[in-house]
């Protein structure tokens, strides 16, 4: 009982259908190639005339930006300040259109900054935590009571604003990176 090893061949009707498959691509892929070259030249054509005509022609008219506005409001209150952000654009249509899309563009951006932040300094606020209640490796209770009172001095020291202010460090360097 020897086993041999069988090669799979497809049946002769599916070859052609795969070869006249293959040659349909390609006559199409020519004919794609061929169109593309005799409309090169002219489109090249037509772009000399137009030259021509526009330098001959008083120039166009510039188009009025319109403006849109959006004063900063975020939901943290140690974060609100009275920002005021303008966009400019000649490409949209109306100042709705330019306040429509600054509101909607500037909350997502403000939205996730904001979580950033409050996420770094839960994050600050963590490690504070996590260091002290840290055994700490003193060998006699004396040094150990010490750096308790200095880390209940640093506790004094570190408030909200602190945290904020180290947070919003933290994310500025990020951004920078």
């Amino acid at each position: 009982t020897s086993k041999k090893c069988v090669y799979m061949v497809p049946s002769l009707p599916w070859f052609f259908a795969a070869v006249a498959m293959l040659v349909v691509v390609a006559v199409l892929q020519v004919a794609r190639l061929l169109m593309k070259w005799c409309c090169q030249d002219k489109a090249k054509a037509g772009r000399k005339q137009d030259r021509a005509s526009a330098s001959s022609s008083p120039p166009q008219e510039q188009k009025t930006p319109h403006l849109g506005y959006i004063t900063v409001v975020p939901t943290n209150k140690a974060l609100q300040g009275e920002h005021t952000i303008e966009l400019q654009s000649t490409h949209l249509k109306t100042d709705t259109e330019c306040g429509w899309w600054l509101c909607r563009h500037t909350m997502t951006q403000l939205a996730t900054l904001e979580k950033q932040v409050n996420m770094e300094v839960a994050a600050i606020r963590a490690l504070r935590s996590r260091r002290r209640h840290q055994p700490t490796k003193a060998a006699d209770g004396k040094a150990m009571a010490q750096s308790e009172g200095e880390e209940a001095e640093s506790d004094t020291e570190s408030t909200a604003d602190n945290d904020l202010a180290q947070a919003m460090q933290v994310i500025h360097r990020r951004t920078l990176e």
